[in-house]
């Protein structure tokens, strides 16, 4: 799956379906002149959604927050949904770009 939304709100969110019965890994990508904050988060069934942690790849700390430009990944996320979310916004835009892949 790959997908592109501009984030620009607070509670914005772009949603997306992991409805395979595999695991997918998933690499993000935020772009653009920014102050916000942005989670991914997943479900099991749609309704409850819980904020789990991404990787940078430049290679620091695991964190909850997506809050700088930059490239980050969730190996082996399993579920039914999961979503990036503006949980904070104060200026923007934010460009999301999500991609899955699902190993074989």
């Amino acid at each position: 799956m790959d997908a592109t939304k501009t984030l620009s709100a607070l509670n914005d969110e772009m949603i997306f379906n992991l409805a395979d019965n595999e695991a997918e890994d998933m690499l993000i990508q935020l772009t653009g002149p920014f102050v916000g904050t942005v989670q991914l988060q997943v479900s099991a069934d749609g309704v409850t959604y819980n904020q789990v942690q991404v990787v940078p790849v430049d290679g620091t700390a695991a964190t909850l927050n997506m809050t700088v430009v930059g490239t980050f990944r969730r190996d082996a996320l399993a579920g039914k949904f999961a979503k990036l979310k503006c949980t904070a916004f104060t200026s923007g835009p934010i460009l999301a770009t999500v991609r899955t892949m699902r190993w074989v």
